[in-house]
């Protein structure tokens, strides 16, 4: 959560490449600027991209929190992000979507098997597995997530197969 304290916007977003390179989006409550770095001439696709909200304050902040992407929405709270233990000064919540994982992993399940065999023939089935969604992950700043008191929602776009 490093990331968290050198934010300076409210709402940002990040991109990344398979290159490395980065574009951000900051979004403020009225205002939206863009700073895009320059694009790599050999940048095929996005990887990955990060929605990322944080609160500072003497305080911490309550109400809720829905960021959003083209593939997923992760909807929680302001008390659920800061958590119960001290504050720090500031809260955050992300959301990270891997564009291309799930092709990665729906080849790698060729190697499954079921572990039930067919008595009659004693031959292992083979099972068909299939990602229907991007990998995301979400995460929030409060160290202690182990038992929340507010719920976690996380809604998935489900993927033309």
């Amino acid at each position: 959560m490093l990331i968290g304290p050198q934010l300076r916007d409210t709402h940002t977003t990040l991109e990344t490449d398979h290159t490395g390179n980065t574009r951000t989006h900051t979004h403020e409550l009225a205002h939206t600027h863009m700073h895009t770095h320059p694009p790599s001439p050999f940048s095929l696709s996005l990887y990955t991209e990060a929605e990322l909200a944080v609160r500072r304050g003497q305080t911490p902040p309550t109400g809720p929190i829905n960021l959003v992407n083209d593939n997923a929405r992760l909807d929680t709270s302001w008390e659920t992000a800061t958590g119960n233990g001290t504050y720090p000064g500031f809260a955050l919540a992300g959301l990270v979507c891997y564009k291309t994982v799930e092709r990665s992993v729906n080849n790698s399940f060729q190697y499954l098997t079921d572990t039930d065999t067919d008595t009659a023939t004693a031959t292992a089935s083979k099972p068909s597995y299939q990602i229907s969604s991007k990998v995301i992950t979400a995460f929030v700043s409060n160290p202690a997530t182990d038992h929340l008191a507010q719920p976690v929602i996380l809604t998935f776009k489900h993927l033309k197969v």
